[in-house]
């Protein structure tokens, strides 16, 4: 059996559904009483797509789109973050300053086409605390396409993170959330090690991971010689 995703209505009257994607193969668990993996929500989505007028759906328009986390009180230092939307045609980097518990954009993402994934890094600046990334609720004036993207991520002092999830739309199979095992073998050749700064960034078909340090923001990571880094 291969489990592609688990969604779930909070109602038989709700008009959304939350999505719990997984894309593996539980072929070896099956028969067993036992847990076979935990999955968790990558958001909420509309169950159908709205139905307006043709000319409506192909009117412009913009995305309202309001971000909610952790409380960050101090204005004069507001958290930088950088918010990337990824469509068929094209992409755009928003820089936004948080402060407070919440954040409301409006933009039109004009020429990115479809939106497939929605990208988010930083801080730019270093943390003096912990900041966590809730929510980003995504509305359009248009089409009135609705998108919650459950980020749920903690952002760490001396950190640089880069985290990303896909769009969701009603009638539309989301794209799989992967995570990779890396490892990074070290030739036996002399002078092969190395101590510095380092970071990977996959290239897929559509578009690449954004840059994932192997360090931390004052840390040095070591390749020793003929060694495997995991």
């Amino acid at each position: 059996m291969y489990l592609k995703m688990v969604t779930v209505r909070e109602s038989q009257d709700s008009d959304k559904e939350w999505v719990f994607p997984c894309w593996n193969w539980l072929d070896t668990h099956l028969g067993l009483c036992e847990t076979i993996c935990e999955i968790f929500t990558v958001g909420r989505r509309l169950i159908s797509r709205p139905k307006l007028p043709k000319v409506i759906m192909q009117s412009s328009g913009l995305w309202i789109m309001d971000i909610t986390g952790s409380d960050w009180s101090n204005e004069e230092d507001p958290l930088h973050l950088s918010f990337i939307f990824f469509g068929n045609q094209n992409h755009k980097k928003l820089l936004l300053q948080v402060t407070g518990k919440a954040i409301q954009i409006k933009d039109e993402l004009a020429d990115i086409g479809s939106l497939y994934k929605v990208q988010v890094t930083g801080p730019h600046s270093e943390l003096k605390q912990p900041w966590h990334l809730d929510l980003l609720h995504m509305k359009h004036t248009g089409t009135k396409e609705e998108m919650y993207l459950a980020f749920d991520c903690l952002f760490n002092p001396n950190e640089d993170k880069c985290v990303e999830l896909p769009a969701l739309y009603a009638d539309q199979e989301p794209l799989p959330v992967v995570e990779y095992s890396i490892n990074l073998y070290t030739g036996d050749l002399k002078k092969a090690d190395a101590t510095g700064e380092a970071y990977l960034c996959i290239q897929g078909e559509r578009t690449n991971s954004g840059k994932r340090w192997l360090n931390s923001r004052n840390s040095l990571i070591t390749f020793a010689r003929g060694q495997v880094k995991q």
